[in-house]
């Protein structure tokens, strides 16, 4: 009988395999990362569509109050609901509200001026810059940019109006650029 040696070495993996399992892991956590960071972003833009659909859905139902009060107010058919405007102020941080160019007093007992007080404080606290318009006939803009409304007809306007972008915008033409305008929401409706 012919003896056998065995070799007890174990075989050698050739240098041309060295270091691919390890190359195929950080590929593998490449990949992995970039779809968390995909996943990620689809959360926050889901997150930044939900916050616009909660301002476009409050403005809608803010406005709508507005409009129902004003038709249901049949002792004070214009007058008490023409050319408002409400904000907050920059410095204090308290709502204001003009009506008919006249800022309208947080001490009144006027149930008419508490509500539009009412109004402009929804707005200011739901909306961020928010603002609300109410105005008779044609909407109109002035040399200083403010609104004006020419108190002629029968249709009423209520503009609801926000910064959208949260970008610092004050413009209130309700443009395209949100960079400058703020988004607006308006109902236009005939008060008989």
């Amino acid at each position: 009988m012919k003896s056998q040696t065995i070799n007890s070495k174990a075989p050698q993996l050739s240098n041309l395999n060295a270091g691919f399992t390890m190359i195929e892991v950080l590929v593998t956590v490449l990949i992995l990362s970039v779809g968390i960071l995909a996943a990620a972003l689809l959360q926050l833009k889901g997150m930044q569509y939900a916050s616009e659909s909660s301002f476009r859905t409050q403005a809608a139902y803010i406005a709508q109050e507005v409009v129902d009060r004003i038709r249901s107010d049949t002792a004070n058919p214009r007058s008490i609901y023409e050319d408002i405007e409400c904000w907050t102020n920059s410095g204090s941080g308290a709502v204001e509200c003009l009506k008919a160019g006249t800022v309208i007093s947080t001490s009144t007992t006027d149930i008419n001026e508490l509500d539009i007080l009412d109004w402009g404080d929804r707005i200011t606290r739901s909306h961020p810059l928010g603002r609300v318009r109410v105005c008779h006939g044609a909407v109109t803009t002035n040399t200083t940019g403010a609104f004006d409304c020419d108190d002629s007809g029968d249709v009423w306007t209520v503009t609801i109006m926000w910064d959208e972008g949260r970008s610092g915008a004050t413009g209130v033409n309700c443009g395209a650029d949100l960079s400058v305008d703020l988004q607006c929401y308006s109902v236009n409706f005939v008060k008989l």
